[in-house]
């Protein structure tokens, strides 16, 4: 690895990380990314919380320095000046990152990143950064595809601004930073980026392609794997659900991420086949989210033919009981919502299909949702909120605020009391065993 003198011989210009750069405010990317990084040297707990996700080294000792501007020596081509550059010392070695970042509705481009890969690897750097108001699920799942082959040893990492402010927003609240001036610098930097002068964005809209996947779908009209919009269609949605996931790590100040499988956490491309192949053949888009010691994940699904949003989690039914309705009953102690909209949906053992009512209902008769004839108990229960959005459902704008509204509060009435059945304690045997001490033994 490269040391901190061999990678300041290979640039012509530099600067260093300004936490109140003297920029225009025409230079938003500049500004932020000079603010970021000198946060980073400046609270190294933030640097380290992100940068171990591109693969940093980690540690009480490591020094943690940071460049913008940076101009490297001997470019071939066109001239490039990189938004910054990351090295952190651990006394034996140097690990190193270059930074791109884009502001407000600036994309990342193909091009210009695989032009930095280059510049990495020609200073001997282990990674490209970037950062963008573009979600990604990990940020190993870069919204730029850049081939393997030009990569070599190259990471390649991606962050969103919001995910970046979430880890701020996380450490503050578990009350990780120790030192008052770092804190009160990650206040400024969480104030700063929440303003939309930064040029860091909420989701605003969903992408064209899910408009027009859903007329089609109305129209009757089947749906290709390969075409434009089905594609744009599942990369809206797995950006909307990333920021469903850090509007929700907001909101608990605990981390929320999307639930992925082994093999799409290695490959991106199978989430993406996994969402085309559902939009396709069932007309819906699901995701799963994790949430720290909740009874369950929480799904979200978006049904195109029925143009609704469904919401659900799912607990362990009760095992200590005699009757299916004593189960429903036991689930229904722990809904406090009143909302005409939401049901409960019991799974139940063998062949027997999955039964769904009303929790008003419910509420009534537990047995409305017990089959006839049937004296088994369900093997789980889930709580269901659906959402009719009709029309609104291919308006893009409104689509976005109507799912983050409705996650959050299917969150905070409903998730957050949910438990999932726990056998209880053994209980001592009545009567007590025969006290031997009062025994008198003959010989």
């Amino acid at each position: 690895m490269p040391n901190e003198q061999k990678i300041l011989d290979q640039l012509k210009s530099w600067d260093v990380a300004r936490l109140i750069p003297t920029l225009p405010d025409s230079k938003k990317e500049e500004k932020a990314t000079s603010i970021l990084l000198a946060a980073f040297r400046v609270v190294p707990i933030f640097a380290l919380d992100m940068l171990k996700e591109a693969g940093a080294p980690a540690g009480k000792r490591v020094k943690i320095h940071c460049l913008t501007e940076v101009v490297p020596k001997d470019q071939k081509g066109p001239k490039l000046r990189p938004d910054g550059l990351i090295y952190i010392e651990t006394g034996r070695s140097t690990w190193s990152a270059i930074v791109e970042s884009k502001v407000s509705l600036n994309d990342l481009d193909p091009g210009q990143i695989e032009s930095y890969v280059g510049i990495a690897r020609n200073l001997q750097c282990d990674a490209v950064i970037t950062i963008s108001n573009q979600f990604s699920a990990i940020p190993t799942h870069h919204p730029v595809t850049v081939p393997k082959n030009k990569l070599g040893k190259i990471g390649l990492y991606h962050f969103s601004w919001l995910s970046l402010v979430s880890k701020a927003v996380l450490l503050a609240a578990n009350k990780k930073v120790d030192d008052p001036e770092q804190a009160f610098i990650l206040a400024e930097l969480v104030r700063y980026f929440q303003n939309a002068k930064s040029g860091v964005l909420l989701m605003t809209q969903i992408g064209p392609g899910w408009k027009r996947s859903c007329e089609q779908i109305l129209k009757g009209v089947r749906l290709l794997k390969s075409s434009e919009e089905v594609e744009q269609a599942v990369t809206s949605w797995e950006q909307l659900t990333r920021y469903l996931a850090l509007q929700l790590t907001l909101a608990v100040s605990k981390p929320i991420s999307i639930h992925l499988t082994r093999p799409q956490i290695k490959d991106p491309e199978k989430r993406v086949k996994t969402h085309i192949d559902e939009l396709v053949g069932s007309h819906s888009l699901t995701d799963y989210f994790d949430i720290p010691n909740a009874a369950g994940k929480l799904r979200v699904t978006a049904d195109f033919s029925r143009r609704a949003l469904d919401f659900s989690m799912t607990v362990a039914s009760p095992k200590n009981k005699t009757y299916a309705s004593a189960c429903i009953n036991w689930f229904l102690r722990q809904i406090k919502s009143d909302d005409p909209e939401l049901f409960i949906r019991a799974n139940w053992p063998g062949r027997t299909p999955a039964t769904m009512v009303k929790v008003e209902q419910l509420r009534e008769d537990p047995n409305l949702i017990v089959p006839n004839g049937s004296k088994s108990l369900p093997t789980n229960l889930e709580v269901v909120r659906v959402i009719d959005l009709a029309a609104r459902f291919q308006q893009r704008r409104k689509f976005v605020e109507i799912t983050e509204t409705e996650v959050l509060r299917f969150y905070e009435e409903i998730c957050q009391y949910l438990k999932n059945w726990v056998a209880p304690a053994p209980k001592v045997i009545s009567p007590p065993v025969t006290d031997l001490s009062e025994e008198v033994v003959e010989e």
